[in-house]
């Protein structure tokens, strides 16, 4: 357990590259468990508890010494939607309510900094609520797709001035909530609505289904784009309050990059966290926790390749018993197609050797979005000076 008490109850949680962690609730649930730093209270006359609010919903956690500094959010982040820059820079949107058509960013700083959010004059053209972003090629561009009551895509920023949304029909109702979107190797987005054609209950939000992409290769190019979707519920459990309600014991895959793609079946999942195993097209189980992490929960990987399991009150991290490298040295800037040296400390080495990477998706509601990993071509390790 690194911290009994993180003072909000996180909804969204995102990893910087600066190896912090921002963390987000949403506003109208009264007093949080921590106060805004000197004196400093939210005046906001649209909100529905607190008009006045001296708390943060809000924090900025360091895994390093498992301290959290309060941050300041101005509207209501309840069920938005984010995405990194190439920059690094955190672009977070919509919400409820007041918080509706809202833009926020935050350029992460490290765990000594003052970093906070800042909330953009500028306004999405239509409300977003329970949508999902997508970080475009060109780095600076993000597609803002779906929410609830809005079938329809926009970007952020605009492309030119006064653009406004465009309508996507596939996404009207309350089953197609946080869409899984995926950005392509080709450059296409690959949407999947709640009801994608596979055997089984709708997937994605109302019904804590969940999706991945699953890695792409260098032996192939990095084109082969592989999603699987697993989860979900009973159609219309969230509406009947039965708790009994079964859910979806099935996933499955499509190769989404493929000029006709279908849906095909994949092993049974546990309950338990599990890893799954693309080549061999196989599951391990991992270690339950002994705290519950129900409706909110978030899970994200850090850059030590721990994985930070945040809500149901606490954080907890999954171990694991393997060899873990430290790395020593490596570049701050990678080129497209350079070679590029790691150098790492470790103990018995015992198996392959791989370098991974891996995007940081903003996490909420069994989906991360923008996640991505890239297996990179490697050659066999060498021992540096008297390592």
């Amino acid at each position: 357990l690194l911290n009994n008490n993180a003072s909000i109850s996180s909804m969204h949680t995102v990893v910087t590259h600066m190896n912090t962690v921002i963390m987000l609730d949403h506003t109208n649930t009264g007093p949080s468990a921590i106060k805004l730093l000197n004196g400093r209270c939210r005046n906001q006359p649209a909100e529905r508890i607190s008009k006045v609010d001296c708390y943060a919903h809000s924090i900025m956690f360091n895994p390093g010494n498992n301290q959290v500094r309060p941050l300041y959010v101005y509207t209501d982040t309840w069920c938005s939607s984010g995405q990194f820059f190439n920059n690094g820079r955190m672009v977070q949107t919509g919400g409820d309510f007041e918080g509706n058509r809202k833009i926020r960013t935050l350029q992460p700083c490290g765990a000594g900094g003052n970093c906070d959010w800042v909330e953009l004059e500028e306004n999405l053209v239509t409300g977003c609520w329970y949508s999902s972003n997508q970080l475009l090629p060109s780095g600076i561009q993000q597609i803002i797709v779906g929410g609830r009551n809005t079938p329809s895509y926009e970007f952020y920023p605009k492309r030119r001035a006064g653009e406004g949304f465009y309508n996507l029909g596939m996404l009207g109702g309350d089953n197609n909530l946080y869409p899984f979107v995926y950005l392509l190797p080709n450059g296409d987005l690959f949407v999947v609505k709640g009801y994608p054609q596979i055997l089984g209950n709708p997937r994605n939000y109302l019904f804590a289904g969940s999706a991945v992409m699953l890695p792409l290769t260098w032996q192939i190019g990095f084109e082969f784009a592989q999603i699987m979707v697993c989860g979900g519920a009973a159609a219309g459990a969230s509406n009947t309050g039965n708790a009994n309600a079964p859910m979806s014991f099935s996933c499955g895959t499509i190769v989404a990059s493929s000029k006709n793609p279908g849906w095909g079946k994949a092993n049974n999942p546990a309950l338990n966290p599990v890893n799954y195993n693309p080549v061999t097209k196989q599951f391990q189980i991992y270690a339950k926790t002994n705290i519950l992490r129900m409706y909110h929960s978030t899970a994200n990987l850090l850059a030590d390749e721990r994985v930070l399991l945040v809500r149901s009150k606490t954080h907890q991290f999954y171990t694991f018993n393997g060899v873990r490298p430290t790395i020593q040295g490596y570049l701050n800037r990678i080129k497209y197609k350079q070679v590029f040296v790691v150098n790492f400390a470790m103990g018995q080495r015992v198996g392959v050797v791989e370098v991974n990477m891996n995007s940081a998706p903003y996490v909420t509601h069994s989906f991360a979005q923008g996640q991505r990993q890239m297996k990179l071509k490697t050659m066999l390790p060498t021992k540096a000076g008297n390592g």
